[in-house]
């Protein structure tokens, strides 16, 4: 909290933040965020591996990532592969226009990204990010000074024990999404982009964070080596590929083979229970939409 507080009093004091925000980062009675984990039932229903989540909700840091997740989430939002959400997915697809039929539709997986960006290249990807956005510099040493507490002093609880996170980002933090965001956008464009051997067979490309979709237009053979081309690529990267000739669930959206297009279905989980909340319910408005 001290380091903070000395980063916050020097940007105030060079004009790079107003005392309004230097007020909002600094959390004068924090908690200690607490690990917990959501089991994955639809992967294994009677041994479920699980979802870390630090839940840093009012914790010294949480200030810190919120702030900067104003600054990182509209340069995660301007990459070219970037979905917002299902409906954004949709309304892209609708643009997609295939010569024929002959294409794969391919998932792939981004295994533990959270975990798996290394500090200072992820650091230096939004750095550089931050650069190409024309911020004034000071503020973006500020920014990336706050960045760097952020993954470097990300402790928590579990149980009795406390443990300090010394890769990656945690899955709860703020900026969490818009950091891997705009790695995974760096590593597109180093990896996949025009440049590459493989790219005249990638039709259309897209990514929900961690999730992406592809039509392939190689063959089969030309598709595995890609993806063994993509585990190559980064010591701590790694994909796990599964593709169709006919369909691919993505999302909540099972994708198929239509006329000379891709065509859409919802698509559920089989473990989706279709426990949804009654519109007259008196939950908050925000749960119910």
């Amino acid at each position: 909290m001290k380091l903070i507080a000395t980063e916050v009093k020097y940007a105030v004091d060079d004009g790079i933040i107003n005392d309004i925000q230097a007020q909002f980062l600094i959390n004068r009675h924090p908690i200690t965020p607490v690990l917990y984990t959501l089991p994955k039932v639809h992967k294994n229903p009677t041994n479920p591996p699980g979802r870390p989540i630090v839940a840093g909700t009012d914790s010294v840091l949480q200030p810190l990532a919120v702030f900067l997740d104003t600054f990182l989430q509209p340069l995660a939002q301007a990459g070219q592969s970037y979905l917002r959400d299902t409906t954004h997915l949709l309304n892209k697809l609708r643009e997609i226009q295939m010569p024929d039929n002959n294409f794969i539709l391919a998932t792939l997986d981004v295994q533990s990204l959270y975990t798996s960006i290394p500090h200072e290249e992820g650091i230096q990807t939004c750095r550089e990010r931050l650069e190409q956005d024309n911020l004034e510099p000071r503020l973006i040493e500020f920014l990336v000074t706050l960045l760097q507490i952020v993954l470097t002093r990300n402790y928590f609880r579990y149980g009795s024990l406390f443990y300090e996170q010394i890769q990656g980002t945690a899955m709860g933090a703020n900026m969490a999404p818009s950091y891997a965001n705009i790695f995974m956008t760096a590593f597109e464009k180093q990896y996949v982009d025009i440049q590459h051997t493989f790219f005249d067979y990638i039709h259309w490309w897209c990514r929900y964070i961690d999730d992406c979709f592809m039509i392939w237009t190689g063959s089969e053979k030309q598709l595995i080596d890609f993806v063994e081309y993509l585990n190559t690529c980064h010591t701590t990267i790694k994909f796990t590929c599964t593709s169709s000739l006919d369909t691919v669930e993505f999302l909540d959206v099972r994708i198929y083979k239509g006329e000379g297009r891709v065509e859409t279905d919802l698509y559920q989980k089989p473990m989706a229970t279709n426990s949804y909340l009654h519109a007259a319910s008196f939950h908050p408005r925000s749960q119910l939409i």
